[in-house]
């Protein structure tokens, strides 16, 4: 048996940021703290993930772990996009080491989880928000979603 899906009114204007958070991340990139060479003031400019096929010995230096990745991506980079956190959220240490490998002004933008966006579709879903302190968030809804006609 297929599962209903709430029926829900599109919301008219979305917010999906707390305001504060914008500021001071925009904050963060008026002053960076650490020279990077892919970065311009007041523009946070990063990829989609910090590693992929075949960056190994084209964007990182031939012979580097796996594990020094995203500290040397964040020499070069302020901010990256987390995908894996769309399928489950990181645990605390994930994240823990994550802020241990990299500047206190780098930006981690994660998805929101699958959870949220696909099956409670923002409905009873506050339990859900263990990423709040890694911010921008990302929310991926699917085409069906009564917030894909907002786009």
């Amino acid at each position: 048996m297929k599962s209903q899906r709430p029926k829900i009114e599109p919301i008219r204007n979305p917010t999906l940021f707390e305001m504060e958070k914008l500021d001071t991340a925009a904050e963060l990139t008026r002053q960076p703290r650490v020279e990077r060479p892919y970065s311009l003031p007041g523009i946070l400019l990063g990829t989609s993930a910090f590693t992929a096929n075949g960056w190994e010995g084209s964007f990182y230096p031939p012979g580097m772990k796996s594990r020094d990745f995203l500290s040397y991506y964040a020499t070069q980079f302020a901010t990256v996009e987390v995908d894996s956190t769309f399928y489950r959220c990181p645990s605390p240490n994930t994240v823990k080491n994550w802020a241990a490998r990299t500047p206190e002004d780098f930006i981690f933008s994660v998805k929101v989880p699958q959870v949220i966006t696909h099956e409670k579709v923002l409905v009873d879903c506050d339990s859900e928000f263990v990423i709040d302190h890694l911010n921008p968030q990302v929310f991926e809804f699917d085409r069906w979603s009564p917030f894909s006609s907002i786009r």
